[in-house]
């Protein structure tokens, strides 16, 4: 809808375009249409709704989604209690964000609502930086309100050099002083405000955040007038600069986060069965398939791997969809079932992935923080009758909880870290995020190596005498930890079995441990070895050597033997643990 507008209430002598003024016909001047060309030469066109060069154009899938977009619209109708100019979308990485506001722009320019856009992307290098986002929001503020080209012609023909000042300078100059003026007009009539959707705010790059920042407050300054034509809807992830920059804002924004309030497992259930049903009937090789593939189980593994975040369930599905090869066959690349040799299914999650961890300023002491969540949540306490080994416990042995918080901060768009009083723990919103740390030939350089990790971690605990915490993780020293699934416990519930599993210190561990040792580390280590004594007799588990399994300790006759063998765990001519020492523990 357009507005109607007439800026001066005496025209003589005002070139306009080519408009009759005073009964005369007059042209824009070739200077104006030069200024103006500039700034459409500042244009992103990829950056606009539906153009042809957007890699990123993904909408809802219909039926999903919709408590939120209705909530989008209660924010535009000022309904539900919605009472700020500025709605701030965000969620998580990969929640679906801009697919969101794709699909409500859609429905907006069907409407015939006004609105104009830009979506930022970071891999276009058109429309990942502020530079044209006031040029590509004018372009289509033109066909909304034509007396904008007007004034933005006469600025650029007094000031030529408007598209190289900051984007809030340019944002007031060209859009927000001359609404202003606009709004005043008798003439004037808008029925509904414009929508000015900005997605992706955190894509848009420049040498600081500072940028993104000022682009914000530029936006606040543009809408908050209660006489403003304009309202302006934000998505982005909670990358810890947008959330203090909306903090700063003078008046607050409106917000919506993605999160399990929005049921986001029946949407994506929705959709992975919709689109089941879609290969099932187009792919050119469905007639291999068996009429009960997928199956339940088959659907259900993939909700569960999405953690509520669409772009998991989106990924697999196309990669499905897509691949020439049947699709039973492709599901059990994606379960890892069958191996994938050139293209993997997980190349957009792990790039993601990828781009968000090199984001973080302290790489190593990050994966050391991962290492810790891995560890603690390894294997099933109530199977081995421990107390739970607690991540905070684990944190204290290297940093303060303030201080993890600090090295994750770039990472919160896929964990958060929640503290109660004097814990702490680690969520992960992608469940897919694990596969990827713990797999080197996804993660690359943040891969996560847990061997190395326990051992060093067993160190600092050795080092710092911590025994106790030592005590409840030496039976969980081999990699594969205890299982923890249903259907690992309901294929060995014998609780020695698992015992035995889980409880398996070899003597190449337990030399890099004292390898990494110095003499004055030597007591504690003795202490190391009796609590694992202590818990792997305690609980019958076989002593391991060299991959086979000793008797239970009961078949033992006397103390000499057991230190004979720990002779030969250890390495010769060392002796660490003691007839004396062990009897403390039993």
């Amino acid at each position: 809808m357009k507005a109607q507008l007439s800026l001066l209430e005496n025209p003589r002598d005002v070139r306009i375009g080519k408009i009759v003024v005073d009964g005369r016909v007059t042209n824009m001047n070739d200077h104006t249409g030069e200024r103006l060309g500039q700034l459409y030469k500042r244009v992103a066109h990829n950056a606009i709704l539906n153009a042809s060069g957007r890699a990123d154009d993904v909408r809802c899938y219909p039926g999903t989604r919709e408590e939120v977009i209705q909530k989008i619209e209660d924010w535009k109708d000022r309904k539900q209690g919605f009472t700020s100019r500025v709605m701030w979308l965000s969620g998580p990485a990969g929640a679906g964000k801009s697919a969101i506001v794709q699909t409500v722009a859609e429905v907006w320019k069907k409407r015939g609502i006004p609105a104009a856009s830009f979506f930022f992307f970071r891999a276009d290098s058109t429309r990942n930086n502020s530079k044209p986002i006031v040029a590509t929001l004018l372009y289509q503020l033109f066909h909304i309100l034509p007396a904008l080209k007007r004034s933005a012609a006469e600025l650029l023909s007094e000031n030529p050099l408007m598209l190289e000042a900051s984007v809030y300078d340019q944002f007031d100059e060209l859009i927000t002083t001359p609404a202003r003026t606009m709004i005043h007009q008798p003439s004037f009539e808008l029925q509904t405000p414009i929508v000015l959707l900005i997605d992706g705010l955190d894509e848009c790059i420049s040498k600081d955040r500072d940028t993104q920042e000022r682009l914000l407050e530029a936006l606040q300054n543009l809408v908050t007038p209660q006489d403003s034509p304009f309202i302006a809807l934000v998505a982005s992830r909670p990358e810890p600069n947008l959330v203090m920059a909306f903090k700063k804002l003078a008046v607050a924004a409106d917000s919506i986060f993605l999160d399990d309030e929005y049921r986001p497992e029946n949407d994506i259930r929705r959709f992975v069965v919709a689109k089941f049903r879609e290969i099932k009937a187009t792919h050119h090789l469905s007639h291999n398939l068996h009429r009960n593939w997928p199956l339940n189980t088959d659907i259900d593994n993939i909700v569960t791997k999405s953690s509520g975040q669409f772009i998991y369930a989106t990924t697999v599905m196309r990669f499905l969809e897509n691949s020439p090869e049947s699709p039973d066959i492709t599901l059990e690349i994606v379960q890892g079932v069958q191996p994938f040799e050139n293209h993997s299914p997980f190349a957009q999650i792990d790039a993601m992935y990828s781009y968000i961890f090199s984001q973080a300023r302290h790489p190593v002491a990050v994966k050391k923080v991962f290492a810790m969540h891995f560890i603690s949540t390894s294997y099933d306490t109530n199977i081995l009758g421990l107390e739970k080994v607690l991540f905070a416990d684990l944190l204290s042995t290297m940093h303060a909880v303030a201080t993890v918080e600090s090295l994750i901060s770039a990472l919160t768009s896929i964990v958060r870290l929640e503290r109660n009083n004097r814990s702490a723990e680690l969520f992960f919103y992608h469940a897919s995020l694990g596969d990827f740390l713990l797999d080197k030939s996804r993660s690359g350089v943040h891969f996560v190596d847990m061997h190395a990790a326990r051992v060093k971690l067993n160190v600092d605990l050795i080092r710092s005498g911590e025994c106790e915490i030592l005590s409840r993780i030496c039976v969980q020293m081999q990699q594969s930890g205890i299982p923890t699934s249903h259907s690992d416990r309901s294929a060995a519930r014998s609780r020695s079995a698992q015992l035995e599993y889980a409880a398996r210190l070899n003597a190449d561990t337990a030399k890099e441990i004292y390898d990494q040792l110095g003499n004055s580390d030597i007591n504690q280590y003795k202490k190391f070895l009796r609590r694992w004594v202590f818990l792997t007799v305690f609980y019958k588990v076989p002593f391991p050597l060299q991959g086979k399994a000793y008797p239970y300790y009961d078949r033992y006759k006397s103390w000499t033997t057991l230190e004979l063998r720990f002779r030969k765990l250890v390495g010769q001519g060392q002796l660490f643990c003691y007839r004396k020492g062990l009897e403390r523990y039993f």
